[in-house]
């Protein structure tokens, strides 16, 4: 394993103490007893220290850091817009939350974009191209570790709403009263 590395798979460590004259030799993970190359699997934040004594006393002491994280980001919550929503135009904006800091990616037709979460896990997308018609909006987060989710998908229809057309004159008199005529 490497310092300061997050896996996103299981990891074993295989130390090795290349010195002629080894007295004791003390591997810990996280406190605990350690056996080299034993494999390390459940998802954690991990310390590793390897401290050597040779016989004329004299101590090394090696510590490395890093993280198993196996386990993908929780489907993302699209909050805008609602699933089946009828959107007047031919954009729209996507807000929604996931984990913090994840990578979110957002595909719309052959539209794609990403962005960073916030630390609260919020993502936002301004500006999302939309056909006329029925769209499919999918979002997906992936963690450090490089851990992807599940697409979370909406559809939403988008339809440009023309103005009304005037056809026919409404006459009044002078009172403001319409006036009707009958042919």
């Amino acid at each position: 394993v490497e310092d300061g590395v997050t896996y996103n798979t299981p990891v074993q460590a295989a130390i090795e103490v290349i010195e002629d004259n080894v007295g004791e030799i003390s591997i810990t993970l996280n406190e605990t007893p350690y056996e080299s190359g034993t494999i390390i699997s459940v998802d954690d934040d991990y310390e590793l220290v390897v401290n050597v004594t040779d016989r004329a006393g004299n101590e090394a002491q090696v510590t490395t850091t890093f993280t198993v994280d196996t386990t993908a980001p929780d489907i993302p919550v699209i909050v805008e817009p609602q699933d089946g929503a009828v959107i007047d135009g031919q954009e729209t904006l996507v807000t929604g939350s996931t984990e913090s800091n994840a990578l979110v990616r957002i595909v719309v037709g052959d539209y794609q974009n990403t962005t960073v979460a916030t630390a609260e896990g919020l993502f936002s997308f301004a500006n999302v191209p939309l056909e006329e018609g029925d769209n499919t909006i999918s979002v997906t987060a992936t963690d450090s570790a490089d851990n992807t989710s599940e697409a979370a998908q909406i559809t939403v229809k988008s339809q440009t709403v023309s103005e009304v057309e005037t056809v026919g004159v409404i006459n009044t008199d002078a009172d403001g009263r319409v006036l009707v005529g009958v042919a």
